[in-house]
């Protein structure tokens, strides 16, 4: 049995269904947040929502549902803003790693495994951050919380995302 195609082969099948899972259900949940935005702008028109606010929790909801339609973008975005740059590969990682790492090509490949999962944790964290935005915005007495939770959610999503400008600034020695 060859480890290494078996690696590869695996490491590529999982990029792949993960992704597609991280975009249908960061999609679908924009999807939900602009429909719950819509609706209460609905609802405050036939005047069902008197004595609550509107402008503030329709507009998190449209903003927030937007940023989870283009979660790509918004990443690139948050990365830019942190780091300065856009995200590098996962794999790009590997080039930090000592020698005796580097000329193994099992566990190089199973760290590269590791840095892909360290990457869609990431993603799946910015989710969760968006998630806990959008819970803040409803209007429930515990929204101070839910702000600074889904903030740290995004910004350690954010850092591994993009783990090698991390990486590169925790190493730059400046």
């Amino acid at each position: 049995m060859n480890w290494e195609e078996l690696l590869a082969g695996t490491q590529a099948a999982v990029t792949g269904i993960v992704t597609l899972i991280v975009t249908a259900v960061a999609v679908l949940l924009g999807a939900f947040f602009i429909y719950s935005g819509i609706s209460k702008m609905l609802a405050h028109s036939r005047g069902e929502r008197q004595g609550q606010s509107t402008a503030g929790p329709v507009a998190g909801n449209l903003l927030l549902g937007a940023l989870m339609v283009q979660l790509a973008w918004t990443i690139d975005m948050i990365s830019v803003t942190m780091f300065g740059a856009t995200p590098d590969s996962p794999n790009s990682a590997m080039q930090y790693m000592p020698d005796p790492v580097a000329s193994n090509p099992m566990l190089s490949q199973m760290i590269n495994v590791g840095v892909l999962w360290v990457f869609c944790i990431g993603f799946v964290a910015i989710v969760r951050g968006f998630v806990l935005w959008n819970t803040m915005v409803s209007g429930n007495q515990r929204g101070q919380d839910e702000g600074w939770r889904g903030f740290w959610h995004i910004f350690f999503g954010a850092m591994a995302v993009n783990l090698t400008a991390v990486i590169r600034m925790l190493t730059s020695g400046g």
